[in-house]
């Protein structure tokens, strides 16, 4: 299945530029917009914390995100779950803040990403001066196509 190409994301009033991620390069983020992650097998955004992640805590469950794709449609999801996970040190196991859970990196990666549908979005969490403490991730259903007409 090829992915759709990401050009732009409105959401929370705001509309930021889609950097595509380069070949065999999946831990490079884009210093400024999102970056579309190339393994996901669903659509995943990610974004540093101290750049245009900072904006991802005013996303809320029910929020629209709306997705302006290379084949200019507009793609309208819904986010359905908001989940911060802690990175524990040195086993690079992550903690679920809610719910105590406890995943690998690889675990956690196929969590979000290993399915076919869907959009995430994540961000790092900073605390106490370490930018990567935890990770934030945004999952989101597809509720449908607009054109252009219905966005304007």
């Amino acid at each position: 299945m090829t992915i759709t190409r990401i050009l732009t994301v409105l959401m929370i009033g705001m509309c930021f530029k889609v950097h595509q991620q380069p070949a065999r390069q999946p831990y490079w983020v884009s210093e400024t917009g999102l970056t579309q992650f190339q393994q996901a097998k669903n659509i995943g955004l990610l974004a540093h914390n101290n750049q245009d992640g900072k904006y991802f805590d005013n996303i809320v469950v029910g929020s629209r995100i709306r997705l302006h794709t290379n084949d200019d449609k507009i793609l309208v999801y819904e986010v359905t779950s908001i989940e911060k996970w802690q990175v524990l040190e040195p086993s690079r196991t992550y903690l679920n803040l809610d719910t105590n859970r406890t995943m690998t990196e690889a675990q956690l990666g196929f969590h979000y990403y290993g399915k076919m549908s869907g959009l995430v979005l994540q961000t790092c969490i900073e605390k106490g001066g370490y930018r990567q403490w935890g990770r934030m991730f945004i999952s989101a259903r597809y509720v449908g196509t607009e054109t252009r007409k219905q966005v304007e």
